[in-house]
């Protein structure tokens, strides 16, 4: 009986024991459980697809890229592609989530002959080229050449594409320079050429562009080319620091002594 009995107590003690511990961990279990079936990540991504408000879309597509740069790709490429209304906003968002972003961005623009048909296929290629090109313009370079020589399509996409293509690799711009039939191409070309301090492409700004039929292109030759040529002549003059000044007068004017280790005295010069 008194066997019976001490089991009875000790079960009970670890009935109430459990009993605490459950209470304990029920807020976590019911955090754990909310989390799995209702993330904030899935239902912000229902926010960016079906939420009513444009404004409200757009900050979840910001909001989306916040909490999960890899995961908020996919969603947020639907939404580049489908919702126009915010395509600003996604386009912060995008290269907020940076490099993960970048395959199928690449993808969009490889594929540029599908979309270039119509005004909203323009507007998505031009948005897709801007990202790739914050996030790194050098990724899309062979990309930028094929939109640059392609004349089919609207020469707003091609002018950025110069401009990118100037940032990914200013040398490939020599291999396209027959392709810029626009001034705001060859003056993108132009600036990006000086800008790049690459004094090898002198020669190709003089005798491509300065005797242009467009009197901008040529004034933003001369800019570029004294730009490149000074920083030359910056880098080519060496320090006087430490030296003594050496300053030039007339002969006639002020008899100079000569004195060297061949001449055992000083010698006179009138």
């Amino acid at each position: 009986m008194i066997r019976w009995v001490r089991n009875l107590l000790i079960l009970v003690a670890f009935g109430a024991i459990l009993l605490t511990i459950i209470l304990l961990l029920r807020p976590v279990a019911e955090r754990f459980l909310f989390l799995a079936f209702n993330s904030p990540f899935n239902t912000i991504a229902e926010s960016l697809k079906s939420d009513p408000s444009e404004s409200v879309r757009g900050q979840a597509a910001i909001t989306l890229a916040t909490i999960d740069r890899p995961a908020s790709v996919l969603p947020l490429i639907e939404a580049l592609r489908h919702d126009p209304a915010i395509r600003a906003d996604v386009e912060r968002a995008l290269i907020l989530a940076g490099r993960p972003a970048l395959p199928p961005l690449l993808d969009i623009l490889k594929n540029y002959d599908n979309l270039s048909s119509n005004e909203e296929g323009f507007s998505l290629l031009e948005s897709t080229a801007r990202i790739v090109g914050e996030i790194s313009a050098a990724e899309g370079k062979d990309i930028w050449i094929n939109l640059i020589r392609d004349r089919e399509i609207s020469n707003q996409i091609r002018l950025t594409a110069t401009e990118l293509l100037g940032e990914a690799d200013t040398k490939a711009l020599e291999a396209v320079a027959d392709y810029l039939d626009t001034s705001e191409m060859r003056i993108a070309a132009i600036k990006a050429v000086g800008a790049s301090q690459d004094v090898d492409l002198v020669r190709f700004l003089m005798t491509r562009f300065l005797h242009d039929q467009d009197e901008k292109v040529r004034k933003e030759t001369l800019i570029a080319v004294g730009e490149l040529l000074r920083e030359e002549g910056e880098q080519g003059v060496p320090s006087t620091e430490g030296t003594p000044t050496i300053v030039a007068v007339p002969t006639f004017a002020v008899p100079i002594t000569l004195t060297t280790p061949l001449a055992p005295t000083a010698t006179s010069v009138p």
